[in-house]
């Protein structure tokens, strides 16, 4: 079956923005790869703690169906992280989805890839930097475009989720 790559950050993601979607997606039968600066065991906002399978610079696009970033308090350490704008842009130009949701929207604001598409995400943080990057900030829980998905927080979880699993079956 097809993977699906998620990237966390090390410390405070988010963990039901992590664990609801990866399930729905492996109930369907993808397998959900975690990517992170370290492949230490990374700790979730309310103390879940995942251990990564790899680190985000040896994810390679062509070996997923899909690129998933989680939000959280600690999802900023991941917004200019070279890797993983390098990783939006090979699975943009690869016609893959991508999928952020909460403050991780703001890393994929910066990729300059969602300019003139509408976003969601996190506020204030993801407005500002969506009207910074030429994106157009649309106050939904879950925002589809393009090849974007984005969703505002925690409580869209499962709906993300579900988009997600979507988007992927229609492909």
């Amino acid at each position: 079956m097809f993977k699906v790559l998620f990237v966390i950050a090390p410390v405070d993601f988010r963990d039901e923005e992590y664990f609801e979607p990866k399930e729905i997606l492996e109930k369907a039968g993808y397998i959900v790869i975690t990517a992170s600066t370290t492949q230490n065991v990374c700790k979730g906002m309310h103390k879940a703690t995942v251990k990564p399978d790899i680190l985000i610079g040896d994810a390679v696009e062509a070996n997923f169906a899909a690129l998933v970033v989680i939000g959280g308090s600690g999802s900023p350490k991941l917004w200019d992280n070279t890797e993983l704008q390098e990783l939006f842009h090979d699975f943009y130009d690869a016609n893959k989805p991508i999928a952020c949701i909460c403050l991780a929207t703001v890393a994929l604001f910066k990729s300059g890839l969602t300019q003139n598409k509408k976003v969601t995400g996190w506020l204030p943080e993801a407005k500002e930097e969506a009207d910074k990057n030429g994106a157009i900030y649309v106050n939904e829980n879950v925002v589809e475009d393009d090849l974007f998905i984005t969703a505002k927080g925690p409580p869209n979880a499962e709906e993300f989720g579900h988009k997600i699993l979507k988007r992927l079956k229609s492909r």
